[in-house]
């Protein structure tokens, strides 16, 4: 079978070994694919390659003789007409022969294969039945290569006949009895050979397939003598994926005689048997393909083996392997789950593990663990295998172990459905309870490891009876003792399902005891009482939400909740988190009815309690508590509970908060609480009494009834307009609600501006979102336009705006389901969406009230704005053009807030940069025209830096002289030109060189030329974007200290107002170079400093001298950074600009802002 020998492999087809060889020299050949096919064959001798091109040389002349081309198919035809003179008298000619033959068949091609497979398939028959050529390596070698490519290359219609199985059973025969090996590409042609015929079953007789997987076991008997890992190798590549088509009885022949070769002789001979028994066990197989009893022989023989094996590879091998194979066994045979078969396997890993290193053991444990969750058998097994895990644990062994350490935690996962019948198990962790209290913190810690992991998969139910706390209550006048209370933290950790009565047995008669020490007024423990107190209530908590008699218990536990937060205040909200958890398990369990019905019935007991401690005010009666409660903890209580709740006991709530509010007369905080009330009430309340909670809401809200504050009621309008869609409160919300038209009219409802906001955005949510289809979706997001877009306006609170950003957005995604829904396509949503934006800003034109018309239009330009930056790649040219005609008419309205004006750039911004690019040319003109109406006013810092950005925008389309040519403003040209600079320089570009260097708007000093030479730093070129945003601002005071200026003395000033400098004109120049003051203050303090030198010394004890002029360059730069102040944002600070001048530092803040837009 196949040989791989390193760096002798044989190429595949097309491919040369690249180097010279005897046949280069005697060739006249020219076709390089032939040459380097023949020069693949690496184990030629001369003689052979000799001969092998004197046979090319005679093709060569034929074919030139023809007027052909030398390609692979004529040299193939002409070889094949000269086989039949084909003998074995020169055995140099025979074996140049069959070499050129199996290249060429390489290189034609399948179609010529499959005209002449009648020829070549006969001739190699012929060549099979000579005796010389079988016992000839090299002849029988190149005989099946063709042969294998031959077949290979035939359509799968071929082996429906009977008489071509005859030829695969020959050539399978024929390998076996030549004990032939086979190249890489060969074993990859035999794989798909194979592969076809297998997927062919129906038209394949049984035979041939039985002679196929025979042709397996016969090769793996010949590696049982030769012990040739390279055959075995191959064998398992071949038949990888092929056991699922073998017919019945032969998979288990050849997993006997895989199971002969391992002995322990030969490591890779084993190493691939071991695969090729794992290949075989993954496969589909059938249960009547083995036997229950040898399977389970197989199993024990390698568990026997594996541990005599010194190779640490080998042994994970080994492992790997009896892994699927007893996993596969089980799913075959169920029964073999339950007899010793996993508990042995799981102990022979166990000890495998102590002759490997701590890197490779995960494996194990993790093929112990999967092998125990199968493990179906009696729990005797089980506790055997504790005991002697067990073992090396005990006391101080148990430093030592660390495998078994693993091992135990893997035993517990594994076998967790028998930890609570496992004696061995119980006893293990009481011990491990001992010796986590030793003094010896090593075993301590290990010990509580392994307790802490056995409880986790034990489970409550399995240990807590048998694993004593130790609290003592009696013991007075010496501090408690608590040594074992973290078992409570510990047995929260397990998602074991577990019996909530066994608590109630264990801790009930403790809960009570415990407090009574808790609120002594003479315990000095009492903190450490109410603390063990809320980890034992903390237990139930847990337990309650995974038990496995809620049933039955949960009447018990609702009574224990009602007495403990009527009894023990300080433990309240620990008490109603256990009442929080039942609900949760309800909620999970709706499909239970007995759940629900014993639910129900406890209600009555613990809404009171709920009602009373949301209601009333906590008086702390000691200092001691572990946490106070809060009324929204009890209210999302009760809001989760309220499916479960009548419409009668919502009537009696409603009359009783109705009163108490009443009877309120100055305490708004107290009169809110009954108001958020309702909103519980809401919840389950019927159409008669929601009548009566809106009539009761609408009177609070109007100020005609009581003291409470409007954003609770409006709470209660948001919990009321969520049943808007609720078929039975249609003729609730058509005659006593508010309707949507009604709701916009109201101007005092639209014109809130604190927390109200969000709940009136959320009721016209609620609405929009109930809509049936797109036109009425759409229509009534249209009508409720106004107050959604001015909750956008910057007055609001940042909060809100985040909010309406999301709503606004939820909208929009309900819009697109419904046009998908509805077959409308993108572009007309995208319009329609806008349409309802545009129709805003237009509306506020037309308000009287100037502060609502410019909130409603500075809101509808902020969500355009939000709209343009996550579509505007979807823009089509229609779809652009009305928006562009729309920022075209908006220049008739003479806007002067400058937070609109930068909101209309940012528009523009985006109309460039999402203008189709064949439609440049054409509509760019359009765009040029409306850069004019936002530079008049550019007193703004704010309105510059988005200028600015629209500008280098613009550059992406145009040219500067046409934005020059548009602007039409020769003051701005130095503006422009600094844009240019700034986004050459952003590209790569050099500053000097280029075509535009006569219109430098400024000199540079030598520091900067060289600068600009050799490459700028991040730095360098953040001072020039500053320089360039300060010489538009007008210059600055502290411009003279620019980098320039420090290394050269004298810089000339550049700002918007200078023109082209001359520098022959001496006047000029003089006017415009700026002379940095001389520091005559400061260096007069350095000198006095140095008059007071102190010696000092350093970390290694030396005399060292401070350096004063670097330590006073320091407390400079200190003093300067506390007194920067941090620049407004452009919205804020928008009227407070009353100075030209900026700072350097705020420039550069700037320069940033401007790139974070862009």
């Amino acid at each position: 079978m196949a040989s791989i020998k390193g760096a002798k492999q044989r190429m595949d087809d097309g491919r040369s070994i690249g180097k010279h060889s005897t046949y280069s020299a005697y060739t006249s050949c020219t076709n390089m694919t032939l040459n380097n096919g023949i020069m693949s064959f690496s184990d030629l001798g001369d003689e052979v390659q000799i001969e092998i091109a004197s046979i090319t040389n005679a093709y060569t002349e034929l074919i030139k003789e023809k007027g052909e081309e030398e390609k692979p198919i004529n040299y193939f035809y002409i070889h094949l007409n000269s086989l039949d003179m084909l003998t074995l008298e020169n055995s140099t000619n025979f074996r140049a022969n069959l070499t050129i033959l199996l290249i060429l068949m390489r290189q034609v091609g399948e179609t010529p294969l499959r005209r002449n497979f009648e020829k070549i398939n006969g001739f190699l028959m012929k060549l099979m039945d000579v005796n010389q050529i079988v016992q000839t390596k090299h002849y029988s070698k190149l005989v099946i290569d063709c042969l294998i490519k031959l077949y290979s290359a035939q359509l799968p219609l071929l082996w429906i006949s009977r008489n071509s199985h005859i030829f695969i059973s020959r050539m399978l025969s024929f390998a076996v009895l030549a004990d032939v090996k086979l190249s890489r590409s060969t074993s990859i042609c035999l794989q798909d050979l194979l592969r076809n015929i297998c997927e062919s079953k129906k038209s394949v007789s049984e035979k041939l397939l039985t002679e196929i997987f025979g042709f397996a076991s016969a090769v793996i008997e010949k590696v049982t003598e030769s012990r040739s890992a390279e055959t075995l190798m191959s064998l398992e590549k071949i038949f990888n994926d092929l056991y699922k088509f073998a017919p019945s009885g032969c998979v288990g022949s050849i997993v006997t005689s895989l199971a002969n070769i391992i002995s322990g002789e030969n490591e890779a001979v084993e190493k691939y048997a071991l695969w090729m028994l794992e290949s075989i066990f993954i496969s589909e197989l059938k249960p009547e393909e083995f036997q229950e009893e040898p399977l389970s022989q197989l199993i024990i023989f390698l568990n026997s083996k594996c541990l005599n094996i010194v190779s640490r590879d080998l042994k994970l091998t080994f492992a790997k392997t009896i892994h699927r194979i007893l996993k596969t066994s089980i799913k075959l045979f169920p029964s073999l789950g339950k007899n010793d078969l996993v508990c042995g396997t799981f102990k022979t890993f166990w000890k495998l593990g102590f002759k490997i290193d701590s890197h490779t053991i995960q494996s194990l444990v993790g093929y112990s663990t999967d092998l125990a969750q199968l493990y179906c058998g009696n729990v005797s097994e089980v506790d055997k295998l504790f005991h002697e895990i067990f073992v090396p644990l005990q006391s101080g062994q148990i430093n030592e172990s660390d495998v078994s350490v693993v091992f135990w935690k893997a035993a517990v996962i594994g076998f967790c459905k028998y930890l609570e019948q496992s004696k061995i198990f119980i006893d293990a962790c009481q011990s491990m309870l001992i010796y986590a209290s030793q003094e010896n913190t090593i075993i301590a810690e290990k010990s509580q490891d392994l307790l802490f992991t056995s409880i986790e998969y034990g489970g409550f139910n399995a240990v807590a009876k048998h694993l004593e706390l130790y609290i003592d209550l009696k013991y007075e006048g010496q501090p408690i003792h608590l040594q074992n209370a973290y078992l409570l933290k510990a047995y929260c950790t397990s998602k074991i399902p577990a019996s909530i009565q066994i608590y109630l047995d264990l801790f009930l008669m403790q809960i009570k005891s415990i407090y009574e020490k808790a609120t002594e007024s003479s315990n000095e423990h009492a903190k450490t009482y109410f603390k063990l107190l809320h980890h034992i209530i903390e237990l139930l908590e847990h337990i309650v939400k995974n038990s496995t008699d809620f049933v039955s218990t949960w009447p018990t536990v609702v009574q224990v909740i009602v007495e403990g937060s009527t009894n023990m205040i300080e433990m309240r909200k620990a008490f109603l988190r256990v009442l929080r958890n039942g609900i949760t398990y309800i909620k999970g369990n709706t499909d239970k009815e007995d759940v629900v019905n014993v639910f129900k019935k406890t209600t009555g007991l613990f809404l009171p309690i709920l009602l009373h401690a949301y209601t009333t005010k906590i008086i702390r009666t000691s200092t001691n508590a572990i946490e106070d409660l809060s009324k929204d903890f009890v209210l999302d209580i009760m809001m989760d509970c309220t499916e479960f709740l009548s419409p009668r006991a919502a009537n009696g709530i409603f009359n009783t908060a109705v009163k108490r509010y009443d009877e309120i007369v100055e305490d708004s905080n107290e009169a809110n609480v009954y108001i958020n009330l309702l909103r519980f009430v809401v919840m389950f309340a019927d159409v008669s009494l929601m009548e009566e909670i809106f009539n009761f809401c609408k009177l609070v809200y109007t100020g005609q009834k009581g003291c409470g504050d409007k954003v609770h009621v409006m709470r209660v309008f948001g919990k009321i307009y969520e049943k808007y869609a609720d078929p039975s409160f249609k003729s609730f919300f058509e005659n006593v609600a508010w309707t949507p038209e009604q709701l916009i009219a109201d101007a005092n409802f639209m014109n809130i501006e604190d927390k109200q906001t969000i709940c009136r955005n959320y009721i016209l949510l609620k609405i929009i979102s109930t809509q049936p289809d797109y036109n009425s979706l759409h229509g009534m997001f249209f009508l409720c336009r106004a107050p959604l877009l001015r909750s956008l306006c910057k007055n609001n609170n940042k909060r809100f705006k985040e909010r309406t950003v999301h709503d606004l957005a939820e909208i929009w995604s309900l819009l697109s389901q419904m046009a998908k829904k509805e077959n409308i396509d993108y572009e007309t949503n995208l319009s329609n969406y806008v349409d309802v934006i545009v129709t805003a800003i237009n509306d506020s034109y037309h308000l009287v009230d100037e502060k609502q018309a410019n909130d409603l239009r500075e809101g509808a330009y902020t969500e355009l704005v939000n709209f343009c930056t996550r579509s505007y790649e979807h823009f089509n040219f229609e779809f652009w053009n009305k928006l562009t005609n729309f920022i075209s008419n908006a220049r008739i309205y003479e806007e002067t807030k400058s937070s609109i004006i930068c909101l209309q750039l940012k528009v523009v911004k985006f109309l460039v940069k999402s203008i189709p690019q064949e439609m440049y040319m054409d509509n760019r003109t359009i765009l040029l025209s409306l850069l004019p109406h936002f530079i008049k006013n550019m007193e703004s810092n704010v309105i510059k830096s988005h200028v600015r950005m629209v500008i280098s925008e613009y550059l992406n389309i145009c040219e500067e002289e046409l934005v020059l040519e548009a602007i039409k403003n020769k003051s701005l040209e130095t503006f422009v030109h600094n844009v240019v600079k700034d986004k050459r320089r952003r590209q790569g570009k050099s500053l000097y060189g280029d075509e535009d260097d006569e219109y430098e708007g400024s000199i540079h000093s030598k520091m900067t030329t060289k600068t600009a030479k050799t490459g700028k730093s991040k730095i360098d070129e953040d001072d020039d974007e500053v320089n360039d945003l300060l010489s538009v601002f007008g210059g600055n005071k502290d411009i003279g200290k620019s980098r320039n200026v420090k290394e050269s003395g004298y810089c000339i000033r550049e700002n918007e107002n200078t023109d082209i400098l001359d520098l022959l004109d001496g006047e000029k120049v003089a006017k415009n170079i700026i002379i940095p003051p001389k520091k005559k203050k400061q260096q007069s303090k350095i000198n006095d400093d140095f008059e007071k030198l102190t010696f000092s010394k350093n970390k290694e004890g030396r005399l060292v001298i401070k350096d004063l002029e670097s330590e006073y360059k320091r407390k400079i730069g200190s003093k300067r950074q506390a007194e920067d102040v941090e620049m407004d944002s452009a919205s804020d600070n928008e009227e407070k600009e009353e100075s030209k001048t900026v700072s350097k530092k705020k420039a550069k803040r700037m320069i940033n802002a401007s790139k974070r837009v862009r």
